[in-house]
């Protein structure tokens, strides 16, 4: 799993990725539905992604990608609905450009412009941890609805952090930690990441300094070490922090840099991912068929429908060991860090 990335299934579902040309057929026309969604119980507004994934015999995949008309559904042509499993409710998403709503479509083999997403607001109905819901995607007529099932998982929460606020990395040959707890079943799979906040000299304006920040990935898919209310912990290299910093920072030619925080960010998300990022991860490596098996859990279509929850830090910082090897440690000490 660890060459996988639970995030990138968001991107998928958001901004579109080449991830949906495993869905491209070619053969007799056939209509299949891709259906992706990544609901969680702190989002203001559920969106959905509904595509439709055909190739007439004989067509130009990379072409055909590239008209909106060949990837969407039209405006009246197709309904999705959000419905509640408890209690059979159902509520009818509305076709939405997600440029206007802050996710444009990556650039890539699709058609970027529009990028048509389904939303419910949350004003309309809020889904809360353990709810279970279904996307139905109704085509009209005699054609059987896609229809897939999941659960809002329960929060999570970045956890141990130390009361002073300040982290201690600072000896190299000693382990830092990642430590996060989880309140219900769902959360399956986690994406741990450290944001990196600092200040440079403005080349410009030598008196202003410009906020900046780097994000550092620690592991893209930490799978769940127990099915009870528990707490997980991650360790990593002490030393590897800084390594990041000294490679992904370039020395400057002039001014200096002033730390500001550390923000620690754990990405949760549900059992449909961890599936789909095991099912993948099985098959790659020395000994595979290089063949990726297709996951989905929407029947009458394709894709995947699942949920997430993030948890984010307060700002840290770092205590004076840890800020020691961020001004004079061998591999920061050029990036011209000062107290």
């Amino acid at each position: 799993m660890k060459n996988l990335s639970l995030l990138f299934v968001l991107a998928v579902i958001l901004c579109g990725s080449a991830c949906e040309t495993d869905f491209q057929l070619e053969g007799e026309w056939e209509d299949i539905p891709v259906v992706y969604a990544f609901l969680s119980e702190q989002d203001t507004a559920y969106y959905v992604r509904v595509e439709k994934a055909f190739l007439q015999p004989g067509g130009d995949a990379t072409q055909l990608a590239q008209i909106p008309d060949s990837i969407y559904y039209g405006v009246d042509d197709v309904v999705v609905a959000l419905e509640r499993v408890t209690n059979g409710q159902k509520y009818t998403l509305q076709r939405v450009d997600g440029r206007t709503e802050g996710y444009p479509r990556e650039e890539g083999n699709f058609a970027n412009e529009p990028n048509y997403l389904y939303k419910l607001p949350r004003s309309v109905t809020r889904l809360r941890g353990g709810d279970q819901f279904r996307i139905i995607v109704d085509r009209g007529g005699q054609t059987a609805p896609a229809i897939a099932e999941s659960t809002i998982i329960d929060s999570i929460e970045v956890a141990g952090l130390p009361f002073s606020g300040q982290l201690g990395w600072g000896e190299y040959a000693r382990d830092g930690k990642i430590e996060w707890r989880y309140y219900g079943p769902g959360a399956r799979v986690f994406d741990l990441r450290v944001k990196f906040r600092y200040r440079e000299t403005d080349p410009a304006n030598p008196a202003i300094r410009i906020d900046k920040e780097v994000t550092w990935v620690l592991n893209k898919s930490v799978e769940r070490v127990t099915d009870q209310v528990s707490t997980q912990v991650y360790r990593f290299p002490s030393e590897a922090f800084y390594q990041f910093i000294g490679s992904t920072l370039e020395p400057l030619n002039t001014g200096t840099r002033k730390f500001d925080a550390v923000v620690i960010e754990v990405t949760a998300a549900g059992p449909e991912i961890e599936d789909y990022l095991r099912i993948a991860g099985a098959n790659i490596g020395i000994t595979s068929s290089q063949a990726i098996p297709l996951y989905t859990n929407v029947t009458g279509g394709v894709g995947v429908v699942s949920s997430r929850y993030k948890s984010v830090s307060a700002e840290l910082s770092l205590d004076g060991r840890s800020r020691d090897s961020l001004f004079n440690g061998s591999y920061t000490k050029l990036l011209n860090f000062v107290p």
